[in-house]
């Protein structure tokens, strides 16, 4: 079963502080992920050691089985990443490898690191600005020196050999041990070595961009002949180009009036329209007055019948004469 990123942080904090046996913390790094360990060795720290990580304790204890299941199974560029991890005083696992002497350590973690990041670890200061070989310097540790500065190039061991720290000392100066000072010499005619020979690579190549450039010059000359032809075709163009852009915003300004003349017209017969919305109204308004008036025609009209036939019944009333029966009343036929 994987061990989880929560379990190996505990497990690597009680290891800082004492509080844990390396066998336990060994058999919880077998079973850890690579992306796990790596991030857990560079953020774990001590409750009671807050100024220590996993790997600076292994390397002080000089503890290399527990540095080699902390690093296995990393890639190189996980391991470069937890070695320049530092605690509170800047010291990397390399620091403390360095001032203690540790020289297997150093060959292990040196050994677990790409060759292009070897010069960067060693390089890595201090808050006193002291590197990995200025540590084994003041504890006279040759063999360990030795070690650090065979896994970097000749120029690359000269640069660390001058660094200087925060009170100007250098690598030679710190461990007051000849061969250093005498290394640092032939280490500079090794760099002279190395530039001249850079130097002369630089002539070759120089030699062969001279040829190249008058490759390009003659191809130059070729293409300015054809050049001449093709801008008089290109100022034929550009004049066409002209042309077709004036035309353009002669129908750009067309355009615009046209819009001009439908805005006024939309205005107009929005005008227009409102109107006529108002004649509707009116014109309704007045069918309804007129319907109105036509059904109190048709009353009057009515009205007026009745009256003409009232009067009619009336006059043959007033003619007919008073008619007498045997009884001698009289008989008005019923009107």
């Amino acid at each position: 079963m994987a061990t989880t990123e929560a379990e190996l942080q505990v497990a690597l904090v009680e290891y800082i502080d004492k509080a844990l046996v390396k066998e336990i913390l060994i058999e919880l790094l077998k079973n850890t992920p690579p992306a796990t360990k790596c991030a857990c060795l560079m953020s774990a720290r001590g409750e009671i050691n807050p100024d220590q990580t996993a790997l600076t304790k292994a390397v002080r204890d000089n503890d290399l089985s527990t540095v080699k299941h902390m690093l296995s199974d990393l890639s190189h560029d996980q391991v470069f990443e937890v070695v320049k991890t530092h605690n509170n005083n800047r010291y990397t696992a390399l620091h403390e490898a360095g001032w203690g002497g540790h020289t297997e350590v150093i060959t292990y973690i040196l050994s677990q690191l790409h060759e292009k990041d070897h010069y960067a670890s060693l390089r890595l200061q201090t808050d006193y600005k002291n590197t990995p070989l200025h540590f084994a310097a003041q504890a006279r540790h040759l063999e360990a020196l030795q070690v650090m500065m065979s896994s970097v190039s000749p120029t690359q061991r000269t640069r660390l050999l001058r660094m200087e720290t925060k009170t100007q000392e250098t690598v030679a100066s710190l461990s007051e041990l000849p061969e250093l000072y005498h290394a640092s010499a032939a280490l500079t005619q090794q760099e002279l070595t190395d530039v001249k020979e850079k130097l002369s690579d630089i002539k070759t190549e120089q030699v062969s961009y001279k040829e190249e450039l008058l490759m390009l010059k003659k191809q130059t000359d070729q293409h300015d002949t054809c050049n001449s032809c093709q801008s008089y075709e290109i100022e034929k163009l550009k004049e066409k180009l002209n042309e077709i852009t004036e035309e353009l915003q002669q129908e750009k300004e067309n355009n615009r009036q046209l819009m001009r003349t439908v805005e006024q017209q939309t205005k107009d017969l929005k005008k227009a329209t409102h109107a006529i919305s108002i004649l509707k109204t009116d014109t309704a308004r007045q069918q309804a007055d007129l319907r109105n008036q036509f059904v109190e025609l048709r009353e009057i009209d009515r009205r007026q019948a009745r009256l003409e036939e009232d009067q009619h019944h009336m006059e043959v009333y007033i003619r007919t004469p008073i008619a007498t029966d045997a009884t001698g009343n009289q008989d008005v036929e019923d009107y």
